[in-house]
């Protein structure tokens, strides 16, 4: 993916810059974008990538150790951010497993 929604998820670039809607107040910081470096296999087994049992929650906490930023800070983000960055992800893994 070449940090858009609409492209293919195989071609996504590291780090993947996702770029909000619109600047959002998260735990009292004004932010425009998230930046996510490249999942290690530690990442994958971590949340339950590889073995196709990744909740909600994990899905939490892959965005927030691929960003550095707490997992308190991710849950507040707006709920249409935070379905794409999973989606973004989901995409990417699901093609990355052809």
């Amino acid at each position: 993916m070449t940090n858009s929604d609409g492209d293919k998820a195989a071609e996504i670039t590291w780090p993947y810059v996702h770029t909000f809607g619109r600047p959002v107040e998260v735990l009292k910081d004004r932010e425009t974008s998230i930046m996510l470096r490249e999942p290690t296999v530690k990442d994958l087994l971590q949340h339950g990538v590889l073995d196709g049992t990744m909740n909600a929650e994990q899905m939490i906490g892959l965005i927030a150790d691929l960003s550095d930023w707490p997992p308190p800070k991710i849950q507040a983000l707006p709920g249409v951010e935070g379905m794409r960055l999973s989606a973004v992800l989901s995409r990417f893994f699901s093609s990355a497993a052809r």
